[in-house]
């Protein structure tokens, strides 16, 4: 009986009350949680090393989240790949860049529990090394003006002494005026020491040079050419004795040459050993010559 009371009253005084609450001016609230702040923006970003193919950053994180962050770089606007452990340091190398190559760079912070970003640091640029001339032989006629018929045979060209060293080397090469030059394959070596009993011999695997990715490269008209980079790793030191070696092709009209005192190339008749380390006896020594180099750099 006194339960049934109970309900019957309670309608009769909850009601009063909610409607002179709401007469009142007040209303109910249901907390609502508030949004976490973002991290903080890295800070002072800067550039601590510039080599011909990367770039070392580092930047300052001094008011960090509860929550581990890892950070992000953007090179250019666009975010790199992130690495493996993802990076959690405030320093990174960006490497595979190209030499004499201008980039712009931001980082940005993201946290660990939700993902959130923060906002990117400042901008820094960063210009790599640029290519450096070795040698040359620009400005040099060719003698005989004509040109030279070398067709079917290897051209082992020696680089005494580079004036600097580096990672990466490319070649310029210009053909003669009236004619086609066709190589059929051209590379770059270390060379044996000068007083070597073969010194056309490299003295490590021969590297393919290629032009736009083309290991065969044709010269009409006097054209100039200059080739893909060729990596060494590790790098070229100055001093170095480099070979510059050609397949000129059995089709090929005549080739370049110049007369450079003190320059050395060596002919191998009827051979195809651009790409040989230990070439075959016999190769024709030619003092005071250059063939259809134009310009070898270095970055």
């Amino acid at each position: 009986m006194e339960w049934l009371i109970l309900l019957l009253l309670v309608p009769v005084i909850i009601t009063p009350v909610v409607v002179l609450y709401g007469f009142a001016g007040c209303s109910f609230h249901v907390p609502v949680p508030a949004e976490p702040e973002p991290p903080a923006d890295p800070t002072n970003l800067r550039v601590t090393d510039i080599q011909a193919d990367s770039v070392t950053l580092e930047w300052d994180y001094l008011n960090p989240p509860p929550d581990p962050v890892t950070f992000e770089i953007q090179r250019d606007g666009v975010a790199l790949p992130p690495p493996s452990p993802p990076l959690t340091g405030t320093t990174q190398t960006d490497s595979g860049l190209e030499p004499e190559t201008t980039y712009a760079y931001r980082v940005t912070a993201i946290r660990g529990s939700d993902n959130e970003r923060s906002g990117p640091s400042n901008e820094v640029m960063a210009t790599t090394l640029p290519w450096e001339t070795v040698f040359t032989t620009a400005g040099i006629l060719p003698n005989p003006s004509n040109g030279d018929s070398q067709a079917n045979n290897c051209i082992v060209q020696r680089i005494n002494g580079l004036a600097r060293g580096g990672k990466f080397v490319r070649i310029t090469l210009r053909g003669i005026v009236n004619e086609t030059t066709v190589l059929t394959a051209v590379t770059v070596s270390k060379a044996v020491p000068a007083g070597s009993p073969q010194p056309y011999n490299s003295a490590d695997a021969p590297k393919a040079v290629t032009f736009a990715g083309s290991s065969a490269v044709t010269l009409l008209n006097g054209e100039v050419k200059t080739s893909d980079k060729v990596k060494y790793d590790p790098p070229l030191v100055q001093g170095q004795d480099l070979l510059v070696a050609f397949n000129v092709g059995a089709g090929s009209g005549r080739i370049l040459r110049r007369i450079v005192t003190g320059a050395l190339a060596f002919i191998g008749n009827g051979l195809a050993e651009a790409a040989v380390m230990n070439r075959s006896a016999g190769y024709n020594t030619q003092s005071d010559r250059v063939y259809c180099i134009e310009l070898i750099e270095v970055a």
